[in-house]
Parts: C-alpha cells; sequence; structure tokens
C-alpha cells in the first residue's frame, strides 16, 4: 500500500506500515496473559518469545518472505473491511436522510403548502441526493468489498502453501502487488492502525507497533 499526505512528517517508527514484524517478536498466548497479571503467565511468556525466535531463526528465507506476505495480505483485509464498512454507513445514512426529509416535505405540504418548512427539507432532499450520486458512496463500497474479497481468496492461497520455495514467493508478490495497484488512495493513519492489529493479533511485542499520534488516531477513527 502507498500513503498519503495526512501523516506529519516525521511520523511514525520503522517498521513502516508497507513491512512486517520480525517473526521473532511473536510472544503468542504467553503475552495476553502476562498482562492480565497471571503468576504462570510469565514463565509461558519467556517460553513463547524463545519458541516464537527459535521458529524465526528456522525460517529459510522463502519462508521469511511468505510470512512478509501473508501479513501484508492481512493487514490490508483488515483496512478494505473497514473503508467497506466506513462506504456503507455512509450511504445508508444518506438514504435515510433523504427518505426522511421528503416525507416530511411531503406532508408538511399537503397541510400548509405555503411553510417555509417544506422548501427547507426538499433542499435537504436535493443535497443529500446530489452527494449520493456525486460521491457514490455505494460504488465505493462495493469497490473495497472486491478489494477484501479478492485479498481474502490470496490470504487462503497462502496458507494452504506447504512448503515455499522461490517460485511460491515470486507467484504471491506479483498477486499482491497486482490487488495493490487497483487499490484507491491509501489513509496512511487507518493503515497503521491494522497494522498494529494484525501485529497484535499474532502476539508481537508492544516495542515492534506502530506509534500513532492523537491526530492520526481521530483520522483512522473517521475512516
Amino acid at each position: 500500500m502507498s500513503e498519503d499526505s495526512d501523516t506529519p512528517a516525521g511520523a511514525g517508527p520503522t517498521p513502516g506500515p508497507s513491512t512486517s514484524p520480525p517473526p521473532g517478536s511473536a510472544t503468542g498466548l504467553g503475552a495476553r496473559q502476562q498482562s492480565a497479571g497471571k503468576l504462570e503467565a510469565g514463565q509461558q511468556y519467556g517460553a513463547g518469545q524463545q519458541a516464537a525466535a527459535t521458529a524465526a531463526q528456522k525460517m529459510t528465507p522463502e519462508e521469511q518472505a511468505i510470512w512478509d506476505i501473508d501479513f501484508g495480505v492481512k493487514k490490508s483485509i483488515r483496512y478494505h473491511a473497514r473503508r467497506r464498512a466506513f462506504y456503507d454507513r455512509l450511504e445508508n445514512w444518506t438514504k435515510i436522510l433523504v427518505a426522511v426529509s421528503g416525507a416530511a416535505a411531503f406532508a408538511t405540504l399537503i397541510g400548509n403548502p405555503d411553510h417555509w418548512f417544506p422548501k427547507i427539507a426538499t433542499a435537504f432532499v436535493a443535497a443529500f441526493g446530489l452527494a449520493d450520486v456525486v460521491l457514490n458512496f455505494g460504488a465505493r463500497a462495493r469497490l473495497h468489498e472486491e478489494l477484501y474479497r479478492k485479498f481474502s481468496e490470496l490470504a487462503v492461497e497462502i496458507a494452504t502453501t506447504s512448503r515455499a520455495a522461490a517460485v511460491d514467493v515470486a507467484k504471491f508478490r506479483a498477486l499482491r502487488l497486482t490487488l495493490e495497484t487497483s487499490e484507491p488512495p491509501i489513509i496512511d493513519a487507518l493503515e497503521r492502525e491494522c497494522w498494529n492489529a494484525e501485529a497484535e493479533s499474532r502476539g508481537t511485542d508492544p516495542q515492534y507497533l506502530q506509534e500513532l499520534s492523537r491526530l492520526q488516531k481521530f483520522r483512522a477513527g473517521l475512516s
């Protein structure tokens, strides 16, 4: 994914949202239990870190590349699910507001044709209808739905690869890049938030998570 211009210069740590956390940073169940303050969690946390680090060391370059690609694909799935839901909400609210404004204007016209309210309500109907036509919330939601579906299909294909080879890495990387070329401009703050969500789901150590400013968190929340 590319980055848009809503991120302040220098914001966000390395690695960036287009990379993935190292496999050895995953702490798994032990980390989650340790945060709950359980005594035995400390032992599981250490064991989880050691096991993850050992697994990372045993990874071949191809397996490491597949791990990185899979992380990026799962991040994109989260991103497009969020954007799809955002535009679905806008489309639904626009339809509701048009229907309510139109019904109110019609009811007032029947009772009192000279009242000022029908004119205001009619203006709202026109404004909401024009916004839906110009911004085309439904089409935008369907675009993100399509991207969500295609990234999900790619994730399934990656998951069914038992032994990664160089040819698999090249194929999956090409498929991911092909999908990314069809993406609309990316909201960097939301992408970073999705990066963190995917990293946390894999039990990544908090030190590897992206840092978001208050403005970035607010921007992601609006998306």
